[in-house]
């Protein structure tokens, strides 16, 4: 990881808030001088700490600086993978997965909750958010999370009706679809949610605006999703990262949609 990383380690030496054996047995994976796989082990082998002091550092890292993310998933994979992954201690006395899904599922439901309060997209709230989604995306693509929330900030961002000047929260909330098609359009398109049964889960698309709402991933969706993303960048107060990234979620699901059989 970049010097940015290693920096905001060492300012966490100094919050009580977080476990201090978790954060120096990290340090050296931060650091770059031991391989996921090393430092898995050895946090699995802490004792005196949960895995739940673990992901508060990790989700945290994630908030505050997007570019970590692949580095954090390549220790969340090691960690899945450890053969003494079973040794780790979980306040929740869930396996690792589990208990991870659970954190991130607490710290997404704190960030969402500030975003909802916003009044302008320069809000303090906004950039957690959007970094919080770009860590998310990149979760859903290798599997570390389910698709379900995904897919529901993508109708969020995409299927309510355009208005020009945008809304602060419309905006940012199409910024935050855009992470999971620019990181996990493939992912999405190949791995639908499916109930038990193995039929398709549609519950995500409820808060839809359009006639979408209880049709699943379906070839329809995915063009109108398309469809939004090129009228979004026409829209004449949409910033420039909004028509940047617009562009760059039509080109990741071109690429998805490769090889597709639909």
């Amino acid at each position: 990881m970049d010097s940015q990383c290693v920096s905001w380690l060492s300012a966490l030496k100094q919050n009580p808030q977080y476990n201090q054996k978790a954060v120096e047995a990290l340090q050296p994976y931060i650091q770059g001088t031991v391989s996921a796989s090393d430092a898995a082990r050895a946090l699995i082998d802490l004792h005196d700490t949960s895995v739940e002091d673990l992901w508060a550092i990790l989700l945290g890292l994630a908030t505050d600086i997007p570019s970590a993310s692949g580095s954090i998933i390549g220790l969340l994979n090691a960690i899945f993978n450890a053969p003494n992954k079973y040794q780790a201690r979980s306040l929740s006395d869930n396996d690792v997965e589990t208990s991870f899904s659970w954190e991130w599922r607490e710290v997404h439901d704190s960030l969402w909750s500030d975003f909802t309060s916003i009044e302008s997209t320069s809000d303090p709230a906004v950039q957690p958010w959007i970094n919080y989604n770009i860590f998310s995306a990149q979760c859903v693509s290798n599997g570390i999370v389910g698709s379900h929330w995904a897919l529901h900030h993508i109708v969020e961002g995409l299927e309510k009706d355009l208005s020009d000047p945008l809304p602060p929260q419309q905006e940012v909330n199409m910024l935050v679809a855009q992470q999971y098609f620019v990181h996990s359009a493939n992912y999405l398109l190949q791995n639908p949610p499916r109930k038990a049964d193995g039929s398709y889960e549609t519950s995500w698309g409820n808060y839809s605006s359009h006639r979408l709402s209880n049709e699943g991933l379906t070839k329809d969706r995915w063009n109108f999703w398309k469809e939004r993303w090129d009228s979004a960048r026409r829209v004449e107060s949409a910033s420039e990262t909004l028509v940047g990234g617009s562009a760059r979620a039509l080109e990741a699901m071109d690429e998805a949609e490769r090889g597709m059989d639909w």
